[in-house]
């Protein structure tokens, strides 16, 4: 579903960022969620999510960099509600494994 093969890889796209997100986000949404490549340098001050974090903090980019296997979402992607959606802990049985 990703719209713009340029684009890179959303959440529509990796199996664990949808089940994470399964009950809160529609195909559309996940479509529009991208996830940062494995090596990707965040932005020192910028704003992320780790998908995976079972707390889903805000994170602060340092200028370090994606690690394999993290779901890293930038705040400034995506729209303030989706946001606060993303940020907010999965419920029981969502591990995203």
């Amino acid at each position: 579903m990703t719209t713009d093969p340029a684009a890179g890889r959303t959440a529509f796209d990796d199996t664990a960022a949808r089940v994470l997100l399964r009950d809160g986000c529609s195909d559309a949404e996940l479509g529009r969620i991208p996830l940062l490549p494995a090596g990707t340098r965040l932005e020192p001050g910028a704003v992320y999510v780790d998908l995976r974090d079972p707390t889903r903090q805000e994170i602060r980019g340092r200028g370090d960099a994606v690690g394999s296997g993290e779901l890293v979402v930038p705040k400034a992607a995506v729209g303030v509600e989706l946001w606060a959606r993303l940020t907010r802990p999965p419920g029981p049985g969502q591990t995203g494994g």
